[in-house]
């Protein structure tokens, strides 16, 4: 029994009802509280233990002088005279309190709670307590029997003082357990397991809805919208979000404002809406300088970068990492630091530069490795990988990829060891290791089905069929291909949508189904065209280009061909144009053009030598091709001279 109560009536009342002495323990000094901190173990030995709270002038049991609780006691309400609803009892008795409420049922009785001192506090911050049960005087012969539940209206400033308390520690505790549900649906939503994540946001805003609380409703719509956000389902995110900025605007949050306008840009990026994207980040880069705040500058000038970059304007993505950069370099921001020399690093690998691009990831890795942040480290890895990628480097791509797995793996982060062992399923792919491509693409779908994750499912469906096209198995091949063009189109995916198309293309090529594969050829390229990514048109134009030749349509070939070397001298990627003057070159021999072809190839040479790579095998190839047009130019000549 717990009393605030300094007499002792209530071991009188014992006594007369005939609970022996030796039974009885009042429990007042410190030393009390340190002797008697758990009443269940008390309980056990069959003792009726009496907390007084606020201490007695005696114990009555033992005949002990305890008026020193009391003093103390009186002394501390008058140290907090000023502040008496901010008053809780002495920290050496909250371990009896910890104890005594532990998953239990609290009465109390014959107390207003009027007075407001260390008791009403403390009832406020008990953590485990399963109900309580005030019982209140009255004069009214006609009892109420009331409860304050979940759907109880919180609006403290209209009830009585007992129902006001009630209904503080109500909300209190609704209060805790939203921030419990958030803080465990973010540890889901961090480790991949997003039906869970799911789960617990929603409980979250179940709860922000019956307080009223508007902030917390944004907050939990916002979480919910990045889960689905992460499986790919757009639709259902952008509605989340939406609904989040909209709260934010009425409350005049503009941090919140900020966070959800650049999740809804995010979002139009992703469906290749750059103009809504880049609206919504320049909202927010306006809400960050208007707040001073640095840091969320920095990142959304990189979000802005990204737009341009996807566009194909390099420079201008360039400078805004800059700016970005030297924002990170001047907070002493090395997390960001590493963002923005993976972004930086992104651009010079779209223009072919891929030795300075390497050189800033390992930039980027190495600032990772030194703060000990591990995703960071992952997402580093597979960038350097997809160099090695890029330059048919394959073990030593193989070797980053699966670094950054180990890490997925150590994290519990599902949806990158997803990306992880897709990825690694296409190093297996392009070394013809097909099993060993099979199982790893295959165990990543799997993984993106037990997250409801729509992205990456089409991501592993789109591999695994490129794999059964490698291995000859076209009907299995155009089957998966397909699955992942419906997941696409669904979700409004577009760069999903374009590699799809192009798979299938591929297939149909093989096939020899030519007017099948350019319907997908160019369906791909007028995705690409739209997504204004520079870099995967001139893929784009060059399988177009290789059908049209193949076939003897040397002028549309020309046409494609040309167009590509248009986008490579724009992006400054060297290598490129020397792959589209020698595929011009081919063009103009095969039409009898040689003087044309001669120029086209000795450009392309040129080109390689300056660049330190005469004796490369593209060096070799063009040189091949140089000898024999000039071998075609000689013979034609010696015909010419000797009809």
């Amino acid at each position: 029994m717990l009393t605030t109560n300094f007499d002792c009536l209530i071991e009188q009342a014992l006594l007369q009802s005939g609970v022996p002495k030796k039974e009885i323990v009042p429990v007042i000094t410190k030393v009390d509280f340190a002797q008697f901190q758990d009443p269940n173990a008390l309980f056990k030995q069959g003792k009726k233990a009496i907390y007084k709270i606020h201490g007695s002038t005696r114990n009555f049991i033992t005949g002990k002088d305890t008026r020193a609780s009391l003093i103390a006691t009186i002394q501390a309400f008058g140290k907090n005279k000023e502040g008496l609803n901010v008053f809780q009892v002495e920290p050496f008795k909250h371990s009896l309190f910890d104890h005594i409420s532990n998953g239990r049922t609290l009465v109390v009785m014959g107390y207003s709670g009027s007075d407001d001192f260390d008791i009403v506090p403390t009832l406020k911050v008990l953590q485990n307590l399963r109900k309580i049960l005030w019982i209140n005087h009255t004069k009214d012969p006609k009892a109420k029997i009331y409860e304050i539940t979940e759907k109880s209206k919180l609006d403290p400033d209209k009830l009585h003082k007992v129902d006001q308390i009630l209904t503080e520690i109500k909300r209190g505790h609704f209060e805790e357990k939203a921030s419990a549900l958030d803080n465990i649906g973010k540890i889901y939503d961090a480790q991949g397991e997003y039906s869970a994540a799911l789960e617990q946001f929603k409980a979250a805003l179940e709860i922000a809805e019956q307080l009223g609380d508007l902030k917390g409703k944004a907050a939990a719509l916002n979480n919910i919208g990045e889960i689905y956000q992460a499986q790919g389902n757009y639709a259902e995110a952008l509605e989340r979000h939406d609904a989040a900025l909209q709260i934010a605007e009425q409350l005049g949050d503009l941090k919140g404002k900020a966070a959800y306008l650049t999740n809804i840009a995010w979002i139009h990026y992703t469906q290749g809406n750059y103009p809504a994207a880049l609206e919504r980040y320049e909202a927010a880069l306006q809400i960050a300088e208007q707040l001073g705040d640095l840091k969320r500058k920095a990142a959304y000038l990189k979000d802005i970068g990204t737009i341009y970059q996807a566009q194909g304007d390099y420079p201008t993505a360039l400078g805004r990492y800059g700016v970005a950069l030297w924002i990170d370099e001047q907070l002493g921001d090395f997390k960001g630091k590493a963002i923005r020399l993976n972004n930086i690093a992104w651009i010079h690998y779209m223009q072919g530069d891929y030795p300075t691009a390497l050189e800033r990831y390992e930039a980027a890795l190495q600032i990772q490795e030194q703060l000990g942040d591990l995703a960071g480290k992952a997402t580093a890895l597979n960038n350097i990988a997809v160099i090695y990628y890029a330059q048919a480097n394959y073990p030593a791509a193989l070797k980053r990829f699966e670094a950054a797995l180990q890490i997925a793996e150590q994290l519990g982060d599902l949806a990158r060891k997803a990306i992880g062992l897709n990825n690694i399923g296409m190093i297996y792919d392009a070394q013809g290791f097909y099993p060993a491509a099979l199982e790893r693409c295959e165990m990543a779908l799997q993984i993106a089905e037990q997250l409801g994750d729509l992205a990456r499912k089409a991501a592993a469906l789109n591999s695994i069929g490129a794999i059964y096209r490698a291995q000859g198995n076209y009907p299995l091949a155009l089957e998966w291909c397909e699955a992942a063009l419906q997941i696409a189109e669904q979700l409004g995916d577009l760069s999903m949508k374009a590699s799809a198309l192009n798979n299938i293309g591929e297939i149909y090529q093989v096939q020899g189904n030519y007017p099948a594969t350019l319907e997908r050829f160019e369906a791909a390229l007028k995705i690409m065209e739209k997504l204004g990514n520079l870099k995967w048109k001139v893929s784009q134009l060059n399988n177009i280009g290789l059908i049209y030749m193949a076939h003897g349509n040397y002028p549309q070939a020309l046409e494609r061909y040309e167009a590509a070397l248009q986008i490579m001298e724009q992006l400054g990627d060297l290598k490129g144009k020397v792959s589209q003057l020698n595929n011009i070159g081919l063009i103009y021999m095969a039409q009898g053009n040689y003087p044309k072809a001669l120029e086209q190839f000795e450009a392309a040479l040129q080109i390689l030598t300056d660049l330190g790579l005469g004796l490369c095998p593209d060096a070799t190839i063009i040189q091949g091709n140089l000898d024999a047009v000039k071998k075609k130019m000689a013979t034609a000549i010696f015909k010419k001279w000797h009809k």
